[in-house]
């Protein structure tokens, strides 16, 4: 299991078979989206993700895995400890699970993040399921009409 902490949010990747999960602990706003899109992203494989907007940042690298090689998106170590390394997505990643119990705030930031990761992960043909929705997440979700476009994981015995 690899664990990523970032101010106020805590990520946690698991794999279990086909099934990559990710774990989010704390608070999701702007001031903690790039780590978790670029968490998930990395899980997501393929596309290089730049960011230019990253404090500290080099030349619009984001590296948001500890030990990630300079100038490789979530390169390093923890990644592949994982994944199973390499720069593409791990072709057994059949499915990935957003587990949200531990989610405290969500932001317009957050929610656009979910989104984003959701439409790269249907262009992949990767399921994207969101797990532990509070009844506040759940209304918020209805509120912008986006608890049509996430499917729920119901099954919360598979990792």
């Amino acid at each position: 299991m690899e664990s990523l902490h970032r101010g106020k949010l805590d990520l946690r990747t698991r794999r279990g078979g086909g099934t990559v999960t990710v774990t989010i602990v704390g608070e999701l706003d702007i001031a903690t989206v790039a780590s978790l899109r670029q968490c998930l992203f990395d899980v997501l494989g393929g596309e290089t993700e730049v960011h230019d907007d990253v404090p500290g940042g080099e030349a619009g690298v984001h590296d948001a895995v500890p030990g990630g090689e300079a100038g490789v998106p979530g390169r390093g170590p923890a990644r592949d400890e994982v994944l199973g390394g390499g720069p593409e997505r791990d072709e057994s990643v059949e499915r990935v699970v957003v587990e949200l119990s531990g989610l405290s705030f969500i932001d317009a930031a957050g929610l656009g993040t979910l989104v984003a990761v959701h439409n790269r992960a249907r262009r992949q043909a990767i399921p994207l399921l969101l797990a532990g929705v509070s009844p506040n997440t759940n209304r918020l979700l209805k509120i912008t009409g986006l608890d049509a476009c996430f499917t729920r994981w119901a099954d919360r015995g598979d990792p």
